[in-house]
């Protein structure tokens, strides 16, 4: 089963079973390092505390949706001035940390988004085999453009943004992206 070379990094992956439902493929995968990072301290540590599971999704494959179970291990940090004593292994190549979704698919979501817009492109998303609500491929427009800006964007927990900007331009963007309008944006 050469999946992992076609989708993944080789050398950082293992595939442990890909398991065929009726609506989507399940694909159980592990990390092959012995060492991972303290995020903190970026030293590298070899001791294992524990191992979790982690459900991502991905870029379908043939028009059905693709979950990874990505097994993740826990480490202890060894470093005695570090602050963080246990670590999760971060795997860049396929999800940024905490992330439910794989870079791949974020960054079709994204190109779905600046074409369609949220309703339009949630719909055209889920007939791919991507679904998504029309929130979330907003949010995906906003961190976007203001990922490498000056602008402070922060997501709460009830739904809605909290912009910390001082100009008046974020508020009438958002808006206009609410009513699924193109609206261009000039950062200098």
């Amino acid at each position: 089963m050469n999946l992992c070379a076609t989708f993944f990094a080789p050398s950082c992956f293992k595939v442990i079973s890909l398991v065929e439902t009726p609506d989507h493929f399940l694909l159980d995968l592990k990390t092959v390092s012995k060492t991972a990072l303290c995020p903190l301290c970026q030293k590298p540590s070899k001791r294992i505390r524990s191992v979790y599971t982690r459900l991502l999704s991905d870029l379908p494959i043939i028009v059905k949706r693709l979950k990874i179970r990505l097994l993740v291990r826990r480490f202890y940090c060894d470093n005695t001035s570090c602050k963080r004593r246990i670590f999760c292994e971060r795997v860049p190549q396929l999800a940024s940390a905490y992330a439910r979704c794989s870079s791949r698919l974020i960054h079709a979501h994204l190109h779905i988004a600046l074409a369609s817009g949220g309703e339009t492109g949630a719909l055209l998303a889920k007939l791919l085999g991507m679904p998504s609500s029309p929130d979330t491929l907003l949010r995906r427009i906003i961190r976007f453009l203001f990922r490498n800006s000056a602008f402070d964007v922060r997501c709460r927990a009830d739904g809605f943004h909290q912009f910390r900007i001082h100009c008046d331009l974020l508020p009438a963007l958002y808006r206009g992206l609410l009513k699924c309008c193109v609206v261009f944006v000039i950062l200098v």
